[in-house]
């Protein structure tokens, strides 16, 4: 039975792994929507009404910090997983949660946070 606290949002270009993401989630007891498409992600927010988004970073004509950003001027109180192609991470993920309380300083911190994590330089 589903839980209906336990509502899982996620938005990646591939679908396949949208899908993948959708049904591992719902084999866990959540009901998931899967979305593509940051205008359906954005209309999926106020519909499917989340407690839990993931959201891809990197995507064509779509930038992932800016839909976090919408989360945050919106009040979305959804924990966020923020996952991406563009590095590897071994054994840890970066996981950011109340969009509303993100800041310059809190996503300056995760960046740098994953820079660690991956040994990269982080940016200027």
């Amino acid at each position: 039975m589903l839980d209906p606290c336990n509502k899982l949002l996620v938005i990646d270009d591939q679908a396949d792994l949208c899908e993948f993401i959708s049904e591992a989630a719902k084999a866990m007891g959540f009901e998931a929507l899967a979305v593509t498409e940051p205008d359906a992600f954005r209309r999926a927010l106020e519909d499917f009404q989340p407690t839990v988004v993931v959201l891809d970073l990197q995507m064509p004509g779509a930038d992932g910090i800016e839909l976090l950003r919408y989360l945050g001027e919106r009040g979305i109180k959804a924990h966020v997983l923020v996952a991406s192609g563009m590095v590897e991470l071994t054994g840890e993920q970066l996981v950011l949660t109340h969009p509303d309380r993100f800041s310059a300083e809190a996503i300056a911190g995760a960046t740098a946070r994953l820079a660690t994590l991956t040994g990269a330089a982080p940016a200027a």
